[in-house]
């Protein structure tokens, strides 16, 4: 049947490619340079692979390549490292209103109990 075929036909397609093979390099090695230069159309689509590759360049490398870009550009660095860093700043800021507040004398730090204790008891009497 059909399997039969397809095995004949396979044996033979090798056969006709190590007989190019034999003729290209043993008998006739100028054969190939001739052919290449009688079709250089076909040669050279042939030799640059139909093409594929620069195509599948342009159509997905460079667009992803593009877009990787774009989210190193706009989500790593600003949101990232703009919370990263914006974070760092946050604290850079509040240790330095909580230097000016840390005098290191002990008055300082009993009225500052005293304003607290009269927040929270304003608090709980006004509530």
């Amino acid at each position: 049947g059909a399997e039969y075929l397809l095995m004949i036909l396979s044996v033979l397609m090798v056969l006709i490619g190590i007989s190019i093979a034999y003729l290209f390099y043993i008998l006739r090695p100028d054969l190939p340079k001739n052919l290449a230069e009688r079709f250089k159309g076909p040669y050279k689509l042939l030799l640059n692979k139909y093409y594929i590759d620069e195509l599948y360049n342009f159509a997905f490398v460079q667009p992803f390549i593009k877009l990787a870009i774009w989210f190193w550009r706009f989500v790593d660095v600003a949101i990232i490292d703009g919370f990263a860093n914006g974070s760092a700043y946050m604290v850079g800021w509040i240790s330095g209103v909580a230097r000016k507040i840390q005098t290191g004398y002990v008055r300082n730090y009993a009225l500052s109990l005293l304003v607290g204790a009269v927040f929270i008891l304003a608090y709980f009497i006004l509530r």
